[in-house]
């Protein structure tokens, strides 16, 4: 179900960036589904063009704007990857969706409520672990609400019968290796991927721990090295802009170690030999972690940034072509 991509071990203590003002609840759309019944489980094979999606909240959904763009030029990947945020918008494309769609969809997904349902006796187990069974299922908030979220919209349908081939990444919590979901249910594996580690409890996956997967890897390119040409889709962590709550001291610490690590893979995927396009939009304003309302914007620069590298990406395939 799962194959492990590069091992990591590099964090003990790690969290997401602090999160800004919540935005209000939209209401949910109507499940979007795979048509399980006319697609077939995708054979292991050379892929031209991957489409590689890192972690970065709501910012992540700018790669809708970003395949519409590629549309319009009559381009489209046929293989995605992504992870944490990352994953749950490549999966939203990989069912097809269109970019209108996919806003409303993502909307309903990417809300600070769902961090919200505190799970009863959790504080109680903090202070009491021998006496109450603290274990490595710990979580502060249930996922039930996120769990239904992520049910309405992708339903029963299984990776492997998306028509687009999808792989998610999370990360082993009890190991640090990242691993690779290519099969199973998407909404385990979207779970595993977006699951902040402390915050909400691990998906267990073939008996593994499975959590978020921008811990061990938050643009996870080496997960498209069978693909000729990779357009990694990368969001820079951001920094406070003054550090005057313990919060911000640690959401420093987060984004300058995922920071580097995110360019520490780049960069050893591009030395091992892949070809990859990098590509990290810029925002005309703070985006924070649950920012619903910016989600137009954040598309929009999206589509923005596929514009602007689409020659070089024509470019590249043109190359691989001839070379063929």
């Amino acid at each position: 179900m799962y194959a492990r991509v590069n091992p990591v071990a590099l964090f003990d203590q790690f969290g997401h960036p602090p999160v800004s003002s919540p935005a209000s609840v939209p209401t949910a759309s109507p499940p979007v589904q795979a048509d399980a019944r006319a697609a077939a489980p995708h054979q292991r094979r050379r892929f031209r063009l991957a489409l590689v999606v890192g972690s970065g909240g709501v910012r992540s959904v700018a790669v809708l704007g970003f395949i519409q763009g590629l549309r319009e030029a009559g381009l489209s990947p046929d293989l995605l990857v992504g992870c944490s945020a990352g994953a749950m918008a490549s999966a939203l494309i990989a069912t097809g969706v269109g970019m209108q769609e996919g806003i409303e969809v993502a909307a309903t997904l990417w809300t600070a409520d769902v961090t919200r349902q505190s799970r009863r006796g959790a504080v109680a187990q903090m202070l009491w672990p021998r006496w109450l069974g603290f274990d490595g299922d710990f979580s502060l908030r249930r996922d039930d609400l996120v769990r239904s979220r992520l049910k309405q919209v992708f339903g029963d349908t299984q990776i492997e019968h998306l028509p687009t081939p999808l792989r998610v990444v999370a990360t082993c919590i009890e190991t640090g290796d990242n691993a690779c979901i290519d099969r199973g249910p998407v909404v385990d594996a979207l779970r595993a991927s977006i699951g902040i580690p402390f915050l909400f409890a691990p998906q267990h996956i073939d008996g593994q721990r499975m959590v978020d997967g921008f811990l061990s890897d938050p643009l996870p390119v080496s997960a498209a090295n069978d693909a000729d040409l990779t357009i990694a889709i990368g969001f820079v962590a951001p920094q406070p802009k003054r550090i005057d709550k313990p919060q911000r001291l640690l959401g420093s610490i987060t984004s300058t170690m995922t920071n580097s690590l995110m360019q520490a893979r780049l960069a050893a995927a591009q030395g091992q030999g892949q070809q990859i396009i990098a590509v990290f939009p810029e925002f005309d304003r703070r985006v924070g972690l649950f920012d619903v309302d910016a989600m137009p914007h954040v598309v929009a620069k999206g589509r923005e940034a596929a514009h602007q590298v689409l020659p070089q990406i024509e470019q590249a395939l043109a190359r691989q072509t001839a070379g063929a």
